[in-house]
């Protein structure tokens, strides 16, 4: 009895063995993806209304990479808004820019825009003190704004030991966005800088790292996105959109002078102002960090943009052709 069924327990084994490791294959990557997406750090905060809509691991505490470059710009700008003053560029870490002088201004721009390391230790060396002083006031900054879960070990996020949280996060964006200079560079899709060589000019392109969601969605008012391999994949994001004012709907008169202008009153058709602050850490890759970000933007606030007026203009419109 006994080698018969060995016998056909060897004949199952041969036979089904690459079906076998097929399907353990798949549930330990289809497992591994799971574990995944529930590690890694999700949060959406609606900052006009005060309240939570997504909020999946906000206080896991991990590195935070180059957003890392939001507080270095903020320290930077506190200690002097100067940015036509010309500084030589660090060769601490590598860089997309030659050694040369750059104003403070192309500097910040690459560093927002390019996340450009070299640049943001060449704004925190021109710190009073150097590099050590900046830090030190980063770190001094995080405490006044009574972030319990952030540090900062360096100005770029390259280290490791940068950390925050994703309830962190939010707060930094939401003070972020009180400097014009981030607001305004962080979200352009590309720049331009020209450096000198000799007799000839020379124009470097330095194209945004989020440039995907920043060519989908034009309500992006701050982008901020990271990596390194203790960080994963991430990204800070400040929008802002027009929802529908449920107690200003348009009214007879309105609907008819818009028609007659040709186009309609956009602050009616909008409505109200809403900010909402978006932060992904430790997504897997950039494919995973886009479609997080899209999935909030669409399932939670884009989808709120559409107005009855809207609709009524678009069937006008419609009407006159």
């Amino acid at each position: 009895m006994k080698p018969i069924f060995e016998i056909i327990l060897k004949a199952f084994s041969w036979k089904y063995t690459p079906i076998l490791f097929i399907g353990i294959f798949i549930f330990m990557c289809s497992t591994s993806y799971a574990k995944g997406r529930d590690t890694s750090t999700i949060a959406h905060y609606n900052l006009t209304q005060d309240k939570w809509i997504v909020s999946q691991n906000i206080d896991k505490t991990r590195p935070l990479a180059s957003m890392t470059k939001l507080m270095t710009a903020m320290v930077a700008l506190d200690y002097s808004k100067d940015l036509k003053r010309k500084l030589v560029l660090k060769t601490r870490v590598g860089s997309h820019l030659p050694i040369k002088e750059f104003t403070r201004n192309e500097l910040f721009h690459a560093m927002l825009i390019r996340s450009d390391n070299a640049a943001a230790e060449t704004i925190a060396d021109d710190y009073p003190g150097g590099r050590q002083a900046f830090i030190k006031a980063m770190n001094a900054k995080a405490k006044e704004m009574k972030l319990s879960s952030t540090e900062f070990k360096d100005p770029t996020g390259l280290s490791g030991s940068n950390l925050s949280s994703g309830s962190d996060m939010v707060d930094i964006v939401r003070e972020a966005s009180l400097y014009d200079v981030i607001r305004t560079t962080s979200i352009k899709k590309q720049t331009i800088i020209e450096t000198h060589y000799k007799t000839k000019v020379r124009s470097i392109v330095l194209e945004n790292t989020n440039k995907p969601l920043l060519f989908e969605f034009d309500d992006i008012v701050i982008s901020k996105t990271g990596f390194t391999n203790s960080a994963g994949w991430c990204v800070a994001l400040l929008v802002e959109h027009w929802t529908k004012r449920a107690h200003h709907e348009p009214t007879v008169i309105d609907k008819f002078m818009s028609y007659f202008d040709g186009e309609p009153d956009r602050d009616i058709a909008r409505g109200d102002l809403e900010q909402h602050i978006i932060i992904i850490m430790g997504a897997k890759n950039k494919s995973e960090r886009i479609a997080d970000v899209k999935k909030l933007m669409y399932n939670h606030i884009n989808d709120q943009q559409i107005s009855q007026w809207d609709y009524d203009w678009k069937i006008d419109e419609k009407s006159k052709e």
